[in-house]
């Protein structure tokens, strides 16, 4: 017997007999009818839709063997979230994006890049999460930090220096300063703090070290 006539009969004896058991009959097919017609208007939950796509690009990350690290992960991986999403700026201080990925060269900022727009997530890129502004602080999606990219190539041939993308000021000084094959050392103009990100920096954050200095003449 379908609803339709299950609910005709238990209306007919309801209407007859007046019986509380016909009246659950009644009640249980109205509940089951509502029930599946509001299937047809469930609409998805966007925050849904977003957490299985940080899922599926997390997973693909992670087959290409670039780290992610979440909350609620193992210790190791909840101490390296926390690590990264810690800042000494108390305005930003409750930041928790959905996960924080730390690529090692090139190739794997090109990778999280081209999967997080493929799934439409947002990324917040950090050097040295220096900006008091937190331009570079996450608050939702992936904090794409690159504190594992720090090489620092001195090249005393062509007097360059090349620095990676995660860099901070210090380990530009370190490198300049320490090399004294020339007797000296080098200088470069930086930014003024050592913990100071690089990227950020040539980016137009920050002042010069030497600028006042340059500005006094």
């Amino acid at each position: 017997m379908s609803d339709a006539e299950r609910l005709a009969t238990a209306d007919s004896a309801c209407k007859s007999t007046g019986s509380w058991r016909q009246w659950y009959m009644l009640i249980k097919v109205i509940f089951r009818q509502v029930r599946e017609s509001e299937q047809w208007l469930i609409q998805p939950n966007p925050s849904t839709y977003l957490l299985s796509a940080m899922d599926e690009a997390i997973k693909i990350l992670k087959s290409q063997r670039i780290l992610v690290f979440k909350p609620g992960g193992t210790k190791k991986e909840e101490e390296e979230y926390e690590r990264s999403v810690a800042t000494p700026n108390l305005l930003h201080r409750f930041s928790r994006p959905d996960c924080v990925i730390q690529p090692e060269n090139a190739s794997h900022v090109q990778a999280i890049i081209k999967g997080a727009r493929s799934k439409k997530l947002k990324v917040t890129i950090k050097c040295a999460g220096h900006s008091y502004a937190g331009h570079s602080t996450a608050f939702q999606g992936i904090s794409l930090d690159r504190r594992r990219m720090k090489n620092v190539r001195l090249d005393l041939k062509s007097r360059t220096v090349t620095m990676d993308a995660g860099c901070q000021w210090g380990d530009v000084y370190k490198t300049l300063i320490n090399d004294r094959r020339n007797g000296k050392g080098f200088i470069i103009n930086g930014g003024r703090c050592p913990p100071v990100g690089v990227s950020g920096f040539i980016m137009g954050g920050e002042v010069l070290a030497i600028h006042q200095k340059l500005r006094n003449g």
